[in-house]
């Protein structure tokens, strides 16, 4: 990566490791709440007021979220949304692209909280992005947990825009379980091993993008209402999520876990606030330098009533005036 470093403090990049559909917004909210910039798809939290409060590297960061959100709608138009589609040598120019756009909001210095597509869609590239962007600090993370069924039928309702790998969908129900024990690393939530394991099978130069990236939508048009092909769609989903979602639960420096659809009640962001810092930010769980950086970041469990408080960070929306603005500067 041709990225110049800066490193804004010692402190730990926090990354959400939840899909989409899985409460990763309710958690952004209340990481803003514990005065943690960071960023989840079309939003920003960031301590400025105005645009002209925000430094060149945050300005950066901004664009660059900015631009993860068009070029995620490119990907999923190549990969078939809407039954449109285009060469692979584009889908993967865009692949490039967000690659970069990623990298430029990891190393700008100034988001210390990222989580929803497509981070969680290139974990492997995130992590070592991460890795070069702040040297010797490991990345903490999070995870929202969801029932892979639960997770799928929603998914496939509200989110067939969804980019998987090709390659998964493919391979024959005989064939699953023995890809999954050979290949223990894969993942097919994971764009960078699309491309990975698709060239096990050599996809042809004039080769088009759904033969490597493919939406839900585009999986289940190709069933042409046939019961079983669906239900084989249906099952492989099911399969892919649970096997990221497992391997997520076993990585090192998880430092919390919430299931959001367990709960009785809708959460509190004020609540989920608290329980973040108590079982996470100021617990013994973190190493004490760690602790003591955050604390030094100023992340901290505020009152939202007490009028001197101003540290709270408020999210905004891309396509606010404020984010509109931001993309308009130099």
């Amino acid at each position: 990566m041709q990225f110049k470093l800066r490193p804004k403090s010692n402190m730990s990049i926090v990354f959400s490791l939840g899909q989409g559909t899985t409460g990763t917004r309710a958690l952004f909210h209340a990481m803003c709440h514990l005065n943690v910039t960071g960023v989840h798809y079309g939003q920003v939290c960031f301590n400025a007021e105005n645009t002209s409060d925000l430094s060149h590297d945050q300005v950066v960061a901004i664009k660059a979220q900015n631009d993860l959100v068009d070029l995620f709608n490119a990907l999923t138009k190549c990969a078939g949304k809407d039954g449109n589609s285009c060469p692979l040598v584009a889908a993967m120019r865009i692949l490039h692209e967000i690659k970069i756009s990623v990298a430029r909001v990891i190393f700008s210095g100034t988001v210390d909280f990222i989580s929803d597509t497509p981070y969680p869609n290139l974990v492997s590239f995130v992590k070592e992005a991460i890795h070069e962007a702040r040297p010797g600090v490991e990345p903490l993370y999070l995870m929202t947990e969801r029932d892979p069924q639960e997770w799928t039928t929603r998914r496939i309702a509200m989110h067939s825009e969804h980019v998987f790998c090709r390659y998964y969908f493919d391979l024959e129900d005989r064939e699953v379980e023995m890809f999954d024990n050979e290949h223990p690393e894969h993942d097919p939530l994971d764009w960078s091993h699309c491309v990975k394991y698709a060239a096990k099978h050599s996809p042809k130069e004039d080769a088009v993008a759904t033969e490597v990236f493919v939406t839900l939508q585009q999986l289940i048009k190709e069933t042409g209402g046939n019961a079983k092909s669906l239900q084989k769609v249906v099952a492989r989903t099911q399969r892919a999520y649970e096997r990221y979602q497992n391997k997520c639960l076993q990585m090192q420096n998880l430092i919390y876990k919430i299931d959001f659809f367990k709960m009785s009640e809708r959460t509190d962001v004020e609540l989920l606030a608290k329980d973040l810092y108590e079982k996470s930010f100021n617990s013994n769980s973190l190493r004490p330098h760690s602790r003591e950086a955050f604390r030094k970041a100023g992340v901290s469990l505020l009152n939202p009533e007490d009028p001197t408080n101003n540290a709270i960070l408020t999210p905004r929306k891309m396509g606010a005036s404020f984010i509109n603005e931001v993309i308009k500067m130099h």
